[in-house]
């Protein structure tokens, strides 16, 4: 008798756990979510970009480790608030998203530098290879860190393996 007391009241303390995680969990998730009623109160509602991650560039390469598409995050929308950058949002998505990112303190540049996504590391797929991004089809000659978003802006990452050529960006080394 005494011991159904103490397994049941086990079980309902698991139960209560339970239900406040999966709580916590759900209201995590939807903070983020374009549109939804639980939005973070810091972010304006008109404060949208689209960001996708793309390394179908490296489809020829014998580099085993991409998606047999090329596709890392198809186009989505997020919330950003005033301020953020390029770089800021891009730890984000890969946050909330669970893609591995690898990043470096760029100094010189007063921005960050980006080595790796899902495990796509820049030289991965030869000499002129890494990642870039560019921002409404331009690809900017600042650093993530210091290309400030603005409403509307459409963040594409992309992995290259010639410097740019293949991907649109034409970044010549010196």
């Amino acid at each position: 008798m005494k011991r159904d007391i103490i397994l049941k009241k086990l079980l309902c303390k698991i139960a209560a756990l339970f239900a406040a995680a999966t709580l916590l969990i759900l209201v995590g998730c939807s903070a983020n979510v374009v549109g939804s009623d639980t939005d973070s109160v810091s972010y304006k509602s008109e404060n949208v970009c689209t960001f996708s991650i793309d390394c179908s560039a490296a489809l020829a390469s014998s580099y085993s480790h991409i998606p047999s598409d090329g596709v890392i995050l198809s186009e989505r929308e997020f919330a950003f608030e005033d301020g953020e950058s390029v770089a800021d949002v891009l730890r984000r998505v890969c946050t909330e998203n669970s893609i591995q990112l690898e990043t470096s303190a760029a100094p010189l540049y007063g921005s960050i530098y980006v080595e790796g996504i899902a495990n796509l590391y820049e030289f991965d797929c030869g000499q002129g290879s890494g990642w870039m991004y560019c921002v409404n089809g331009e690809f900017p000659n600042v650093g993530a860190s210091s290309y400030i978003l603005s409403p509307g802006d459409r963040v594409e990452w992309k992995y290259t393996c010639d410097f740019g050529e293949d991907i649109g960006g034409n970044y010549h080394p010196d």
